[in-house]
């Protein structure tokens, strides 16, 4: 169904109520009733509007979604009736832009509209006979009087809805540094639609930061806060907050996806705190000096274990919980622990779930049962690490036998998949069947 056949829809609804003309024009109508004395023309008014009020309440969604072409073309007199305006403004805030200028300049029929929720729905990817439902806009500031766009309850509850009012907000706001940080810090709005919007609908909207004035885009503490709703205001933050390292390690620590906008400032940047506060730093990016120090170890190896063959510091190697971490991430990383570690069995026990780290393994843990057993559960072949007792050890022979059964089942049923004899969940023959051979002793 289209815009149009929405109109045509309403227009038929409310036909009788301006008059029996086909069209809507209601101009049309008092200029009939001005015969009337004014007692009988307000009597008639008020019929009209309950009327109206009782149809408008009657539409179903879409129409009310359609409605903004109707209201645009009630009669003037009913665009500055407050009761109706107020219900057609409700159901669907595009309509504000038709009310009368004295009521958009009404304060508190503006906050009214502002602090009634049902207005701020955004609708998307529903659709009406195969038409899409465009979202509904909930910038409001647009449409109200230019007294009222430098009224601070007014723009503060417009931005609680919806951040991007911040566009249209009077100049005298916008400089005010005291009403920014306050309604940035103290807002519980839907400053997440902005954000949304633009990336959901692919829309050239800009993010707050970018209606502000220069001055704003280069204050640490305005730009924090404003980031801090909406990462996207970083692409309009001054060159100079771009290079204070400060900034960046505040940035970062508020929102990782900050590292997007940052790239160029983050190359080559050596800076401890801007290392540690970033969510990947790489051993090569460290300077020589900073290839010994703990805490950027345990940030490189945190996120790649691996990288602990490129360190020669004994120190780094040694700890406990660099190495801990390192192997957590890549188990390989016990490869190149140092020989007090390969000899620690908590460490150990982490690292032989890569079975064949049991080769790297001290000979003290190498004949330790739990560590073997372990490292066997992983890897079977890693038997030909441990020690000559423990190759012989009965239950460590029994669970080596136990998962070859098993691989052997699982090859097996593989094989009858691929050529098609069986169809793996179809009347739960695999779960079955991998039930039955559990019964045969031939679980894992």
């Amino acid at each position: 169904m289209t815009k149009q056949n929405f109109l045509e829809i309403m227009k038929n609804s409310f036909k009788n109520i301006f008059s029996k003309n086909k069209k809507i024009n209601g101009e049309n109508y008092f200029e009939i009733n001005k015969k009337n004395n004014p007692k009988e023309s307000h009597i008639i008014y008020d019929i009209k509007k309950k009327e109206y009020l009782k149809k408008w309440k009657e539409l179903d969604e879409n129409s009310k979604y359609h409605s903004t072409e109707f209201v645009k073309n009630l009669p003037e007199k009913f665009r500055d009736d407050r009761d109706i305006m107020l219900q057609c403004v409700r159901d669907n805030v595009d309509n504000l832009k038709y009310v009368s200028s004295e009521l958009k300049d009404n304060k508190e029929f503006i906050l009214n509209i502002l602090k009634n929720n049902n207005v701020f729905v955004i609708s998307g990817g529903e659709e009406v006979d195969g038409e899409p439902i465009a979202f509904h806009s909930v910038i409001i500031l647009n449409n109200v009087s230019e007294r009222l766009r430098n009224d601070k309850d007014i723009v503060s509850e417009s931005i609680k809805s919806d951040s991007r009012n911040i566009k249209f907000m009077a100049d005298e706001l916008k400089n005010n540094k005291d009403f920014i940080l306050e309604i940035t810090n103290n807002s519980k709005g839907e400053w997440f639609i902005e954000n949304y919007i633009r990336h959901v609908f692919s829309t050239e909207e800009k993010p707050s930061l970018a209606y502000l004035p220069k001055k704003f885009q280069d204050n640490k503490e305005i730009v924090l806060s404003m980031i801090e709703k909406d990462v996207d205001n970083l692409k309009f933050v001054s060159d100079r907050l771009k290079n204070d390292n400060d900034f960046i390690v505040k940035a970062l620590k508020i929102n990782t996806s900050s590292e997007n906008f940052l790239k160029e400032n983050l190359i080559n940047n050596k800076d401890k705190n801007v290392l540690l506060a970033r969510s990947y730093v790489s051993f090569f990016e460290l300077g020589e000096k900073q290839k010994n120090d703990k805490d950027l170890a345990l940030k490189v190896l945190s996120n790649n274990g691996h990288q602990l063959k490129y360190y020669t510091s004994e120190e780094i190697k040694s700890d406990k919980n660099i190495i801990l971490n390192a192997i957590k991430n890549n188990p390989i990383a016990f490869k190149w622990a140092s020989n007090k570690l390969k000899n620690d069995k908590n460490i150990a026990l982490v690292a032989m779930k890569r079975g064949m780290n049991l080769k790297y393994a001290s000979d003290k843990l190498k004949d330790d049962f739990d560590v073997v057993m372990t490292a066997v559960k992983s890897n079977y072949n890693a038997l030909e690490y441990a020690s000559d007792r423990l190759k012989n050890n009965k239950e460590i022979l029994q669970e080596i036998e136990s998962t070859k059964n098993f691989d052997k089942a699982m090859e097996s049923y593989w094989q009858e998949y691929i050529t098609g004899k069986i169809e793996i969940f179809k009347d739960n023959t695999w779960t079955d069947k991998i039930n039955s051979d559990k019964a045969s002793n031939l679980e894992r």
